[in-house]
């Protein structure tokens, strides 16, 4: 062998190990921008979490409780209130006032886009943590959507019978009344339990633990 040869020997060698050694960077690049990204929508996931479970806690889970209880059967004559509480927060006020204007399309468009975020947000939570974490915090979220919904097709309710002069201080027997007022209960409560559920098992602390191991 020549010195050619044994000089285009060691050139396609080097050539070869270089592109081996790019390769390994780019992997390894790739990874760390995967476990980048994957943190920062934990971190946004966080958020979230936080939003929910502050909205059913402290001084709002009396309200919501009491429109739980309601034992005397009338209507729910605090339930815009209800709704502002629970949307009382950076991630939902901006359908807060969906509770007073329930009849008219520019605050129905807010509101139905919103759900329609939460619903991703709930499918983000499945796939960003382990199952622990992400499935609770996963049926949380749509147990909110569900429960919004209920709230929301309550108050439609309640502001139809208002546009038609009916007084909801003396509703008693109204089917429909009844009947969305009492979906509304069962989700809430339902979501109640979710949430109780994940402060037993101290899952968002156990959150803020995994997102500072990545």
């Amino acid at each position: 062998m020549n010195l050619s040869e044994i000089l285009s020997l060691i050139l396609s060698v080097l050539t070869v190990g270089l592109s081996a050694i790019a390769i390994i960077i780019s992997l390894h690049q790739g990874k760390k921008q995967n476990q980048l990204a994957l943190m920062e929508r934990r971190l946004n996931l966080q958020q979230t979490a936080r939003s929910l479970n502050e909205a059913l806690d402290f001084k709002n889970r009396s309200v919501l409780e009491s429109d739980l209880k309601n034992k005397d059967g009338k209507p729910l004559l605090a339930a815009e209130f209800s709704f502002v509480l629970m949307t009382n927060s950076v991630l939902l006020e901006s359908i807060q006032e969906t509770a007073y204007h329930p009849l008219e399309s520019e605050y129905q468009n807010k509101f139905l886009k919103k759900l329609e975020e939460l619903r991703m947000i709930s499918d983000m939570f499945n796939s960003c943590f382990p199952e622990e974490i992400g499935k609770a915090y996963s049926d949380l979220t749509y147990l909110y959507v569900i429960t919004l919904t209920k709230l929301y097709k309550y108050l439609v309710c309640l502001k139809s019978l208002d546009k038609e002069g009916i007084n909801i201080n003396l509703v008693e027997n109204n089917a429909l009344e009844k009947r969305t007022r009492e979906e509304y209960k069962t989700a809430l409560n339902e979501l109640l339990k979710k949430n109780d559920e994940i402060k037993k098992l101290d899952l968002y602390n156990k959150m803020l633990k995994l997102n500072k191991i990545c």
